[in-house]
């Protein structure tokens, strides 16, 4: 989570400045910080899009924003999520053999342990993905009317691949700094122009 706030000491920095309408200093405050919250999770999409072969509607869905309001100064950007679904990635097909790529510095290659090939389906309700056949069910006894019982197999049993979750590709420090920076810089510049704003309409 990416926290935004503006602390004790520069807020009576801040009323200081704004003199007559200190009272004005919460709006400016929060407007700055929601200002900010807004900018953080705009990076937050972009970050790990330099590392990742992912789009930023993948992410999107997974970053929330806490905005401040005028009792509590305080803003941040939560992110959560499971692992991301292998077929958002880069991913391509070799003749039957499914081939994927989650970093860029990877190109896709054939998923494939012995003799478990993934191959890229359709499901019913429509969903795509990238599966893995991990063979066939429990056999069991079954009977037609007036046949005798004998052992089948009812299906066999997939599972679908998945890549990274959104937290884990924005879990590295270089990146955290990287968001905790713009996230600063944007505080810092939109706190100078509502406070200055507020002053102009006296």
């Amino acid at each position: 989570m990416i926290i935004l706030q503006t602390d004790m000491p520069r807020v009576k920095e801040i009323e200081q400045r704004m003199g007559k309408l200190k009272n004005q200093a919460p709006v400016a405050m929060y407007r700055a910080i929601n200002d900010a919250v807004s900018k953080t999770r705009t990076e937050m999409k972009k970050v790990p899009q330099d590392d990742f072969h992912v789009v930023q509607k993948g992410v999107a869905a997974e970053l929330k924003p806490h905005k401040a309001s005028r009792s509590n100064l305080k803003g941040s950007v939560s992110v959560s999520g499971e692992r991301i679904d292998l077929y958002k990635f880069k991913h391509s097909l070799s003749g039957a053999l499914a081939k994927a790529a989650v970093i860029k510095a990877n190109s896709p290659k054939g998923l494939e342990k012995g003799e478990k090939k993934a191959f890229i389906a359709s499901m019913g309700n429509g969903h795509m993905g990238i599966f893995e056949r991990q063979g066939l069910v429990k056999k069991r006894k079954t009977r037609k009317k007036g046949l005798a019982s004998r052992i089948t197999t009812h299906n066999e049993s997939i599972r679908e691949l998945t890549g990274l979750s959104v937290p884990q590709m924005l879990k590295n420090e270089e990146s955290m700094e990287r968001i905790k920076q713009v996230a600063a810089e944007r505080l810092n510049e939109r706190l100078h122009h509502h406070i200055d704003y507020i002053l102009s309409r006296g």
